[in-house]
């Protein structure tokens, strides 16, 4: 192929993937999230309501069923309008952490070496928009282990934590989305009993 078409073939396949890429993510999206505060257990305080916050996005935006669009609008009546009108079903959404601990094992069998466990456990809860009737939810726990040769070291205990926290966050999401697709559960009436 001369290098005139050649380039020109390329340039064709460049725009045809950069079109593809800047689509709208409301294309496929069925839901409309906006994330709000972290919240934690009483009497935990873990410092990590913003990472699990920054997770919690990232686990929602690999999926294409969730829209995460800053710009949609905060009054009810607009934002009602605006979500019919994409064909869109509005959440507010957030994590509430549960249980962010770490702790020091024996070594395992013919391993000289201690391990430092860190396990989280966080459920997804959300309520519709507008209303704000409970509407989903999905919890996950999660550990993440390694070996060390002394005492622990903040940077180590740190990013076990993170592990466990964006494994957590990823079942609680599998586990919302299920009951999305599900939909909402009527109760059966109940059958009247029989009068002896």
């Amino acid at each position: 192929m001369p290098r005139k078409s050649l380039w020109w073939a390329a340039g064709v396949v460049a725009g045809l993937v950069l079109g593809f890429a800047s689509r709208p993510a409301a294309a496929n999206g069925k839901y409309y999230i906006r994330i709000a505060e972290t919240e934690e257990a009483t009497g935990l305080k873990s410092g990590m309501a913003d990472e699990a916050k920054k997770l919690l996005r990232d686990e929602l935006a690999k999926r294409p069923q969730f829209v995460l669009d800053d710009k949609m609008p905060d009054d009810p009546d607009k934002l009602a309008g605006e979500l019919k009108k994409r064909n869109l079903r509005g959440y507010k959404v957030f994590v509430r952490l549960t249980k962010v601990s770490t702790e020091v094992l024996p070594p395992k069998q013919g391993r000289p070496y201690k391990q430092l466990s860190a396990t989280v456990r966080a459920d997804i809860i959300g309520v519709t928009l507008p209303g704000e009737v409970m509407a989903l939810g999905g919890d996950g726990e999660s550990s993440s282990m390694t070996e060390i040769s002394g005492k622990p070291r903040d940077e180590e205990v740190s990013q076990l934590k993170q592990e466990a926290l964006k494994d957590a966050l990823s079942q609680a999401v599998d586990k919302a989305l299920l009951k999305l697709a599900q939909g909402f559960m009527t109760p059966p009436a109940e059958k009247p009993r029989k009068k002896k």
